[in-house]
């Protein structure tokens, strides 16, 4: 007998990472239906659709299956009813909003403007630092090990929150609230910079960021490892022998290289950018978007050497906090030196090199 059972389950389940968590196991059960938060803050009111065997061998282990962190605490039915139709191919959904749509994890986004804000502030506890997000940005393809996207799966699991980050999560600022993803100074990963030679430059965070822009600026190549594991290569890109010796060290004696541009005002003195185009560079994804170089671009930068193909370049944005950093906020002291133009490649683990 094929029935729709709607279910109300109860606990810590409003959340980030539940439902992609619930849809996964239905779909995987070869079951039909629907998820979609409940009528207060911790229920959540899940549909299931097909043989009675099934839905019964699901929902009854599902208590054992829910990581800890969603602390499942009661299951009731809500209403039975017998189907007269059968569905070949079962689909489960993801309700919210009136809307129906597909569950996902969030891919890493570029920070928001009240997330700049925050590590911009000289007097806030994460100033100059870029290891944490917003429970609705940032890191989580990056940062997650498997699903859900609780903080026990992520790479934070190792370095458990402090009092402080704990209190924030529980607090009802839109920019910690719920966030698996809070961490500060005091208990989360450190920057450090080494030297040419492997050791250790500075291990203070501050004078990280400040003693990587000077070397930039001074003509060095930066390898900046990102948070998905590959490390990203910069040099100043105003800086015709420090482009040069980027080329000859990667072996890439023409290939295009991405500019990043400290912001859009700096994209436009180089660039021409139609509405669309400036539509994606500021969205949330940064991606290099290729333009066309205006006429006068070539006083600002050596665009002969950045791409010698022809009067067209690839830009972007900074698309991460530790990107945003290493531009440094203009206004400020300590970024007075720093260029408005790196010029940058990825040096993948296979060795193979690629404009990113």
């Amino acid at each position: 007998m094929r029935l729709s059972v709607i279910f109300r389950l109860k606990g810590n389940l409003v959340q980030p990472g539940f439902k992609p968590f619930i849809w996964k196991m239905v779909s995987e059960a070869g079951l039909g239906g629907w998820v979609t938060d409940g009528e207060d803050d911790e229920s959540v009111l899940l549909q299931l659709e097909g043989e009675q065997q099934k839905i019964q061998d699901f929902i009854r282990p599902i208590p054992g299956r829910l990581a800890p962190d969603f602390m499942l605490k009661s299951i009731s039915i809500v209403s039975k009813e017998e189907l007269h139709f059968s569905e070949s191919h079962p689909v489960f959904r993801v309700l919210g909003n009136n809307q129906t749509k597909s569950p996902y994890l969030q891919p890493d986004k570029q920070p928001s403007e009240a997330f700049l804000r925050e590590i911009f502030d000289p007097a806030g506890r994460r100033f100059e630092y870029p290891f944490w997000a917003p429970a609705n940005s940032g890191y989580v393809h990056s940062l997650l090990k498997h699903n859900p996207p609780t903080r026990r799966n992520t790479l934070l699991s190792s370095f458990p929150p402090c009092r402080k980050c704990r209190e924030e999560a529980a607090s009802s600022n839109p920019l910690f609230a719920k966030s698996p993803y809070l961490a500060c100074p005091e208990c989360g990963p450190r920057v450090y910079l080494l030297d040419s030679d492997g050791e250790c430059a500075w291990d203070d965070t501050e004078n990280c960021w400040e003693c990587a822009r000077g070397e930039l600026h001074r003509g060095r190549i930066l390898a900046m490892q990102l948070i998905s594991g590959g490390f990203q290569l910069f040099v100043n890109a105003t800086d015709r022998d420090a482009i040069s010796k980027l080329r000859k060290r990667k072996k890439l004696p023409s290939r295009p290289l991405v500019i990043m541009a400290r912001d859009l005002d700096a994209a436009r003195k180089i660039c021409n950018i139609s509405a669309a185009e400036e539509t994606l560079l500021t969205s949330p994804a940064a991606p290099v978007v290729i333009l066309s170089l205006r006429e006068d671009a070539a006083d600002c930068l050596p665009v002969d050497l950045l791409n010698p193909d022809g009067p067209q370049m690839g830009l972007c944005l900074p698309p991460s906090a530790l990107t945003h950093l290493l531009f440094g906020k203009k206004d400020a002291g300590n970024s007075g030196d720093m260029p408005d133009y790196l010029a940058t490649i990825s040096n993948n683990w296979d060795g193979k090199t690629v404009s990113q």
